[in-house]
């Protein structure tokens, strides 16, 4: 839309690099809003979000909200992709739950080992003094002897 200081407000409507202008800048704004479905505010929700606007389709009611996506994409197409969307959804929920269950079997699986792994140690620290005492007991044996 372009308005010069000497002239009224005119309105272009170029689409596909075809000049669509009308020769009012009504019928223009009319040809415009048969292609975009204007009257629903579709075009006005996908190129500017004004104040008032902004919400609108995460407010509209679940029928709305269709009848408007429909203008964009068929109902059918728009089902099967929620229906693929929620097919992919259980899938990932099954997936997320089978590795939580391994991850849980691990966090066990090392919660065994280190336990095992202190015992082991507190067994080595015992016989290592149990070594000890008996080398001690030679050398002093040794030495008696000698």
């Amino acid at each position: 839309r372009t308005k010069s200081k000497s002239s009224a407000a005119s309105l272009s409507f170029i689409l596909d690099g075809d000049d669509l202008t009308r020769q009012s800048a009504t019928d223009t704004q009319k040809l415009i809003n048969e292609h975009f479905c204007s009257e629903s505010q579709l075009l006005v929700r996908t190129i500017f979000h004004g104040q008032h606007s902004v919400g609108g389709l995460l407010e509209a009611s679940d029928a709305k909200l269709k009848d408007e996506l429909s203008q964009l994409v068929s109902l059918e197409i728009w089902q099967q992709s929620a229906s693929l969307a929620r097919s992919k959804q259980r899938e990932l929920l099954r997936k997320t739950t089978e590795i939580d269950g391994m991850i849980s079997l691990r966090e066990k699986d090392e919660k065994v080992a280190h336990e095992k792994t202190l015992l082991a140690k507190i067994e080595s620290e015992r016989r290592q003094t149990i070594l000890d005492k008996a080398r001690i007991s030679f050398k002093e044996q040794e030495q008696e002897i000698c």
